[in-house]
């Protein structure tokens, strides 16, 4: 499970204060046999919200009904709301736990 929230600023931001936080708590995908067996690198249920301020965020929603899919939501000031299903497999490298990558 993966809860709680910080603050960041970048280049990339143009310096500007982005909070990451879980609405929700993001839970993963977990073996309940083996609780030591690692989980994989994709969420079932959750929200993770990006919010960079001016109406502008992103939510990341794992709950679609597909394990293998998550929807991606992007908020931007007088502008409808674009919705993305997208794939854990394509995103893998981003949110992947090291020992993931490493497998």
């Amino acid at each position: 499970m993966m809860n709680g929230n910080f603050t960041l600023s970048s280049s990339v931001t143009g310096n500007h204060r982005v909070v990451v936080s879980t609405a929700d708590p993001m839970v993963s995908i977990w073996d309940y046999e083996n609780q030591y067996a690692p989980p994989l690198s994709h969420f079932q249920s959750g929200l993770l919200v990006i919010d960079a301020g001016n109406a502008n965020s992103l939510w990341l929603n794992p709950s679609t009904g597909d394990v293998s899919t998550f929807d991606l939501t992007i908020f931007r000031p007088n502008e409808e709301a674009v919705h993305l299903l997208e794939s854990w497999t394509d995103w893998k490298e981003f949110f992947a736990f090291k020992y993931d990558l490493d497998s």
